[in-house]
């Protein structure tokens, strides 16, 4: 059975929704709360440790500065760059074969697989000012490579690498909790469109907290 007929049928066996007496917040009104220059509801990134289990949908952040130039030639602009782990830089290779003079980066650091670059050149980036930047849309390009050369222990608690299983999933749980909802069929249309937008082996970095697509990067196996 497919979305649209399970959905009719969940219609057609929908019972009368009880009165609501909890305030539902407007996305303006929630915006005003996650934002207000006090709020501390956006949390810091998370400084993994060496103890710290990464599964392959969490992503990194590094801040770049200034322009580098990669051994193969590929040039890295400033900015804010996302990517997943490849390994912590300590099971991959001894200390003095890193470069990396930091015993806190080398231990419980992670060599990242870059996907995307948000054109943020803040030298002094937040969690608060990545979720601003996907509220406002800022430039954001796929650069999807096998360079490892950036090494990061900061990990993104509001951005999540997703397929088209992750959609699924949230379709399911939208019709399985139809009439638990206030508005179930705007949700339905937006998990079915970001699914839609996602080909054969593209992944979307999501946020789910403004249920935003950051960018389309290709797989990690090309």
């Amino acid at each position: 059975m497919n979305y649209q007929e399970r959905l009719r049928e969940i219609r057609k066996n929908s019972t009368q929704k009880k009165a609501r007496t909890s305030k539902n917040y407007t996305l303006s009104e929630l915006e005003v709360s996650l934002f207000d220059k006090d709020s501390d509801v956006i949390s810091p990134f998370t400084s993994v440790t060496k103890d710290d289990i990464i599964k392959g949908n969490e992503l990194f952040i590094a801040s770049l500065p200034n322009d580098i130039t990669l051994e193969d030639g590929t040039t890295l602009e400033k900015g804010q760059y996302i990517g997943n782990s490849i390994g912590r830089l300590a099971d991959m290779e001894k200390l003095e074969d890193s470069g990396i003079y930091s015993k806190s980066l080398y231990e419980n650091g992670h060599r990242i697989n870059l996907l995307a670059v948000i054109k943020n050149p803040k030298s002094v980036y937040t969690q608060k000012d990545l979720v601003l930047d996907v509220k406002n849309k800022t430039e954001v390009k796929d650069i999807t490579t096998k360079s490892a050369f950036v090494i990061s222990k900061q990990k993104v608690d509001y951005l999540e690498l997703v397929d088209t299983y992750y959609f699924d999933k949230l379709i399911d749980d939208v019709l399985k909790n139809y009439n638990n909802l206030s508005n179930p069929n705007n949700l339905l249309k937006r998990y079915i469109k970001n699914k839609k937008t996602l080909s054969e082996g593209k992944r979307m970095i999501y946020c789910p907290l403004l249920d935003e697509c950051l960018a389309i990067v290709g797989d990690s196996n090309e």
